[in-house]
């Protein structure tokens, strides 16, 4: 196969956008996955962090809170540290 007709098996394969479907699907999506299952319990902290000094601060009502964490208690895979 001449260079030219990979060219265009890769791109009809792969796409041209940024990223390709093999970058996409072979490296970044297991990154990202790997990232989640390490970070996600710190993330969760921090956004009910947020959440408490929001209702300090007088900028979100008690109702605010309870709606905020029903979603923050409702989201997959949940690990609290």
């Amino acid at each position: 196969m001449d260079l030219e007709a990979l060219r265009k098996a890769v791109i009809e394969r792969d796409g041209e956008a940024f990223p390709s479907r093999s970058l996409a699907d072979l490296v970044m999506k297991p990154a990202y996955d790997e990232a989640k299952s390490i970070l996600f319990g710190y993330m969760h902290q921090v956004n009910r962090a947020h959440q408490v000094r929001l209702f300090e601060c007088g900028i979100i009502s008690t109702t605010d809170v309870a709606e905020i964490q029903g979603t923050l208690d409702g989201l997959p895979g949940t690990i609290l540290l």
